[in-house]
């Protein structure tokens, strides 16, 4: 595909700038045809969510009936490693991702996923995807551990700051300065997106989690405590909160990304009860100044 879409693909001091591409974007054109095609359908959702990762194997029924489609029935979402229409993963037995997404879809009938296959540590393909994702009309975007890895705090704050209205969650990963711009690191430090929140996981220690603090470059972590029992899976706290997040949005369409996460915040703001079930956590002030909120999962489905 050429032009159309936009990539990030140069600095400046306060944001990633969106350029239009001279040649044409995405990965090795020798692999594109190679994955399955996508099942032929309608999309019949209403709300869309785009999921960045290693792809989803959209053969599965309970997927390839819930993509997010165009009105030509085409998928709205994109492989930038083949290059074509088919995010489909290398090895789908060895990722989450489907877990992940149907997780977000069950939660609201009305849903619809739009995958992008992404190979890990490509800032380039990345930003192509952002310039993509941000013409669709998702206001919730999910990233995998895998990718967020490669990428690094800063970068995905830097993505969430060119997608203002857009709600991103991703897991709490490491800081990678050497990847982006001393001016641009210094420039979100100094003003921290308001449209992001970073997940981390732990099992049966939610009470220990309280009150813990978060280095300082930790803006808007939040740790999601499951109990011992459920299914277990890499990316379930981002499958949580994304599946509350759609249940707001499916009854806001125009809710404010900022107001969206207040709410998922003040779950874990509450004063904590005896029940087994009781969500723990930390006032927002503390949680704003450097200190994590803590919400139990079992919150977010109620």
């Amino acid at each position: 595909m050429k032009g159309g879409f936009r990539g990030i693909r140069r600095w400046s001091a306060a944001t990633w700038l969106l350029v239009v591409p001279t040649a044409s974007w995405g990965g090795a054109a020798g692999a594109a045809g190679e994955n399955p095609p996508v099942p032929i359908g309608i999309d019949r959702g209403r709300i869309v969510f785009s999921l960045f990762g290693p792809g989803i194997n959209y053969t599965r029924p309970e997927l390839a009936n819930r993509l997010a489609r165009d009105g030509e029935g085409l998928i709205i979402g994109f492989d930038q490693v083949d290059g074509d229409l088919q995010p489909y993963p290398d090895d789908p037995g060895a990722t989450s991702a489907d877990a992940v997404a149907l997780a977000v879809l069950l939660a609201n009938a009305e849903a619809s996923v739009a995958p992008y296959r992404i190979r890990p540590g490509d800032l380039d393909g990345f930003g192509a995807m952002l310039g993509h994702a941000g013409q669709n009309p998702g206001r919730l975007l999910i990233v995998t551990r895998a990718l967020a890895e490669g990428l690094g705090r800063e970068t995905l704050l830097l993505a969430a700051q060119s997608l203002p209205n857009v709600i991103v969650v991703a897991p709490a990963v490491e800081s990678r300065p050497e990847v982006i711009p001393e001016a641009a690191r210094r420039a979100i430090e100094q003003s921290p997106p308001a449209n992001i929140v970073l997940i981390d996981e732990r099992i049966g220690g939610a009470d220990e989690a309280v009150g813990t603090r978060a280095p300082a470059d930790r803006h808007g972590e939040v740790v999601i405590a499951f109990g011992a029992g459920g299914p277990q899976f890499d990316g379930r706290g981002l499958a949580a909160v994304g599946a509350y997040l759609i249940e707001q949005l499916a009854h806001e369409p125009t809710l404010a990304a900022s107001e969206a996460i207040e709410r998922l915040l003040r779950l874990g703001a509450r004063a904590p009860v005896s029940s087994g079930w009781s969500i723990f956590g930390i006032g927002q002030d503390e949680a704003k100044d450097g200190g994590r909120v803590v919400i139990d999962a079992e919150a977010l489905r109620q």
